[in-house]
């Protein structure tokens, strides 16, 4: 598998090879995210495009902080094959995605699953296998890609959801405490039985990479942190995290562990191109402009603080619980649920929809209501988007608009996987007026 630099260094590779299907073009940016990555995994032998591995704990984990369309899974596959590992995990929270790691996988290794190795020696070619815990073809299957992986040359990628790990007994006690009710239940027990031992195996196995996709999805549960502590162990294990909105990662990082790749840089990137190649086709042209708008609205809500004494979201949206610790005041009779600083969330929203000389706000005019048809909501948990939705819907204006809420039930981490349909359904052929309301981050110890 070969990548390029130059359109020129394309044009020679396809004509020399006209009917290869092994060719995948790495824009600049997604080369530098592959090589910070290897960097940080790996040790430099001395020769170009050697790569050795360290076994030290700090060049253990690397988050990719990439937009959407950016390719994360396709150069993720990139570097399994550059590392040259024998097993790679991929695991994520939303396991409808595996059909587009699969595509992935074929992007990188070819139809044949046959590429030459990457230190440039092509005599020497590995062979690859792609399975998932619902592959029922022979090549899919974990066991037999565990045979597979055996023979000297032969590597897989296998893919799993995070839901199905969680459930192991290993890392789960309502897991185990089950298996041990039910022990003398002997219905559907060897099935119990190899479900069971598939998930050990699965933890236990000998991962040279992890991939962890949408990791801001999943992870911040004890259950979700249970898993990847259980892959930590491991000491050689390395550890890439996929997010295009990783905001209750970063802490869990060191500055030179991110790789970020962001709307901002993304246009950059396709002005820039326009600059210096005039005559060539812009890689970056079919990604849309965006208009990016910041507001300050401290000085028309400045008496709501955290215990530091500054403004955050998360203390804004803060909802009552019932729990006089956690809530920091005695709740008012019926306000669970909602909004601890209800009156300045209510301001807020009267806000969005207020005309004003200086500030374009984005419900304020007939018109931009118009062009903001259908907008996404971000807050930080589920309980906040459940309060959020109510308080829309009994807002003079927002009430007018149809409220989507697809940030789950409770605070187990649910998602649903008809999320994008309620969506898709509610906007409809003809769109009017739309407000979908997601979250960003689980709070830690949920």
């Amino acid at each position: 598998m070969a990548t390029y630099s130059t359109l020129e260094e394309i044009k020679v590779d396809t004509q020399a090879n006209p009917s290869s299907n092994n060719l995948i073009v790495l824009r600049s940016e997604q080369r530098d995210a592959i090589d910070q990555a290897k960097e940080r995994f790996c040790k430099k032998t001395g020769r170009k495009g050697d790569y050795q591995y360290t076994v030290l704990p700090e060049s253990r984990q690397f988050l990719w902080n990439a937009k959407m369309r950016f390719g994360k899974t396709v150069c993720a596959m990139q570097l399994m094959r550059e590392l040259d590992v024998k097993r790679t995990l991929i695991i994520t929270h939303r396991p409808v995605v595996g059909d587009s790691w699969l595509n992935a996988f074929r992007q990188v290794v070819g139809s044949k699953n046959s590429v030459p190795k990457v230190d440039g020696n092509s005599d020497i070619h590995h062979i690859y296998g792609f399975g998932t815990r619902s592959d029922n073809e022979s090549e899919g299957n974990f066991y037999d890609l565990e045979k597979f992986v055996q023979d000297e040359g032969n590597h897989y990628a296998f893919f799993v959801s995070m839901q199905y790990m969680r459930l192991s007994e290993l890392v789960n006690l309502k897991t185990q405490a089950k298996y041990k009710n039910q022990s003398g239940d002997n219905s559907g027990g060897a099935t119990k039985i190899e479900n069971e031992k598939l998930k050990a195996d699965i933890l236990n196995a000998d991962w040279d990479l992890v991939i962890i996709d949408e990791a801001h999805e999943g992870t911040r549960t004890s259950l979700g942190k249970s898993v990847i502590d259980d892959f930590l162990k491991k000491d050689k294990t390395k550890m890439l995290y996929l997010s295009g909105t990783p905001f209750n990662l970063y802490e869990d990082f060191k500055e030179d562990e991110i790789y970020t790749w962001d709307y901002i840089a993304e246009q950059q990137a396709k002005k820039k191109w326009y600059e210096e190649h005039p005559n060539e086709k812009n890689p970056y042209e079919e990604l849309p402009k965006m208009n990016i708008f910041t507001y300050d609205i401290t000085k028309n809500i400045n008496n709501v603080l955290d215990q530091t004494g500054i403004f955050t979201f998360p203390e804004f949206f803060r909802t009552w619980t019932g729990n006089p610790k956690a809530d920091k005041a005695a709740m008012p009779a019926g306000s669970k649920g909602r909004f601890v600083h209800e009156a300045d969330v209510l301001k807020f929203l009267n806000l969005l929809c207020t005309k004003d000389a200086e500030n374009n706000f984005p419900f304020s005019t007939t018109e931009y209501r118009k062009m903001f048809r259908h907008t996404l909501w971000v807050v930080s948990h589920v309980n906040e988007a459940a309060a959020l939705e109510q308080l829309l819907n009994e807002h003079p204006t927002f009430r007018h608009f149809n409220v989507v809420n697809v940030a789950g039930k409770n605070d187990t981490d649910e998602q649903s996987e008809n999320a994008l349909d309620k969506v898709l359904n509610a906007i409809g052929e003809l769109p009017e007026k739309t407000c979908t309301i997601s979250q960003c981050m689980q709070n830690k110890g949920k």
